[in-house]
């Protein structure tokens, strides 16, 4: 993501959250970007690759196709995959909670 452009017209493996929105496939980078609606970051998958989709959808999945970039207002996301040779459920995975607690480290002057 740090460079998109180095990966166009490549084929690409990427995993992710595989959600519609408003009839589009998106791969969002987590299901908790999908449950906020954070598309900028997500990558649409193209329609005519749609039936590899089947029994995939809310789930986390590996994902391997050419990778597009998109720049298009209208369509916020980050990228597109086309031409998919490969979409498996990734194994189960729990919800992760977005809020980390982490236990206070002692200052070092020791106060």
């Amino acid at each position: 993501m740090v460079d998109p452009q180095s990966a166009v017209g490549k084929n690409i493996s990427i995993v992710g959250y595989l959600a519609p929105r408003r009839g589009v496939a998106l791969l969002y980078p987590s299901e908790n970007d999908f449950a906020h609606d954070v598309v900028v970051n997500a990558i649409s998958i193209d329609s005519k690759d749609a039936a590899l989709l089947t029994d995939r959808w809310y789930q986390v999945v590996s994902v391997r196709g050419r990778f597009d970039v998109v720049v298009d207002p209208v369509e916020p996301w980050f990228g597109e995959i086309d031409s998919l040779s490969e979409v498996n459920a990734v194994g189960a995975m729990g919800r992760e909670d977005p809020v980390v607690i982490y236990e206070k480290l002692p200052s070092r002057s020791g106060k």
